[in-house]
């Protein structure tokens, strides 16, 4: 008992440390993805005006 007692805290550790490194790479992940979609969506835009300015020249 004694052994699984000293155990314990380290694992409970371990998986704590994995679980915040799963968080940060998702948040990291998410970040990523969320300023991707902004960029693409800007450009969708920008181009859809260009080419509504060619149309009507």
């Amino acid at each position: 008992m004694k052994l699984s007692k000293y155990h314990f805290p380290q694992y409970l550790y371990q998986v704590y440390s994995f679980a915040t490194i799963i968080s940060l790479k998702l948040h990291i992940c998410t970040q990523i993805l969320i300023e991707s979609l902004l960029v693409y969506f800007r450009l969708n835009e920008v181009t859809s005006k260009y080419q509504f300015k060619v149309h009507t020249d």
